[in-house]
């Protein structure tokens, strides 16, 4: 939770930052955090994972909402650190056993819900989803399931909004096999752009 974990807090308060009203700003602040996140090694691009639906999910090109553009700034750095995928392992994404946090950018439409499975989770978990509008937490519903025997589980989870971020803690460990599903609920009437952050313990 937020003042126990330093590289959560440290990865929340990067993506915060470039919650900018003007493009001017946003352009500033996109460079102080591109640079934070060259430095910072204990993330991977979270790209594995796919929208069950893909056309409840906002076009990139959308400028009626606001965006945090960190996938730009994510796919700039993987670039530069391109050699890794043969020193460190072919994944490079949230299923990467040499990692224990990693983020997106998504969206969503209003009025619409998208989920996303995934695996390779093990131990603790913890997932915040920021919307760019810090207002947008009303409007958005996340759960997390688990699928067992074949059906979806909703998950026990301790939810916490904070700053205008959502936090879930999963009450129960998982294992690496475990497949996982956050739903992502937008009630409100404008779509929302989203950053996902994971922290897989593996503990």
């Amino acid at each position: 939770m937020q003042g126990q974990n330093m590289e959560l807090d440290k990865l929340v308060q990067a993506v915060a930052s470039l919650r900018q009203p003007d493009a001017a700003r946003q352009k500033a602040a996109y460079q102080t955090v591109a640079q934070a996140l060259e430095k910072d090694k204990e993330w991977t691009p979270m790209d594995e994972i796919v929208a069950d639906v893909r056309l409840n999910e906002c076009r990139p090109t959308d400028k009626n909402m606001g965006w945090f553009r960190l996938n730009t700034i994510l796919n700039t750095i993987m670039q530069k650190r391109n050699g890794l995928s043969t020193s460190r392992g072919d994944f490079l994404n949230g299923e990467d056993p040499n990692f224990n946090y990693s983020l997106i950018e998504k969206s969503v439409k209003a009025g619409k819900s998208v989920s996303y499975t995934m695996k390779g989770r093990q131990g603790s978990q913890e997932f915040v989803v920021m919307p760019f509008d810090i207002n947008g937490t009303g409007s958005l519903n996340v759960d997390i399931y688990r699928q067992t025997k074949g059906k979806w589980t909703k998950m026990a989870c301790e939810k916490q909004v904070r700053n205008g971020n959502i936090y879930l803690t999963i009450k129960e460990k998982v294992t690496s096999d475990t497949q996982l599903k956050l739903q992502i609920d937008n009630k409100g009437t404008t779509g929302m752009a989203l950053v996902i952050i994971n922290h897989n313990t593996r503990k």
